[in-house]
């Protein structure tokens, strides 16, 4: 399935987390943490942003100053993130339209169950009369 804005916006927003690793930096943008990165790194500070946002324009700044840096944009470790985005590398909008059908179509079937034994007896009643 294509993605379209509202996968990109999800993603972005919960499921991705975006680090500058670097050795120097001009400023720390406000909502920036810093870090250190792992010990094999050649760099020696980690800034994790908490938005796409402030992490293009930081990008941006660090491009102008010329000052080198290694991004880097990975998973979030959080419990909700394997509820949220499907197993398959596709669209998250047609993966919960489908998810909502099926509840939607089970619970239909689960409901229907009783009623049509309570039907079929008030059937009997007066099939009786």
């Amino acid at each position: 399935m294509q993605k379209n804005s509202l996968d990109h916006w999800i993603r972005s927003r919960f499921l991705f987390s975006y680090v500058i690793w670097c050795n120097s930096y001009p400023y720390l943008p406000y909502g920036a943490q810093l870090s250190q990165p792992p010990s094999d790194s050649k760099y020696r500070f980690a800034i994790t942003f908490p938005n796409e946002q402030a992490y293009y324009s930081f990008t941006d700044r660090m491009m102008r100053e010329q000052i080198s840096y290694l991004p880097v944009i990975k998973r979030r470790d959080n419990f909700w993130v394997q509820w949220i985005e499907p197993a398959e590398n596709g669209s998250l909008t047609s993966f919960w339209a489908w998810k909502t059908c099926q509840f939607f179509l089970l619970s239909a079937l689960w409901l229907y169950m009783p009623l049509s034994r309570i039907l079929d007896t008030f059937r009997a009643i007066l099939l009786r009369a």
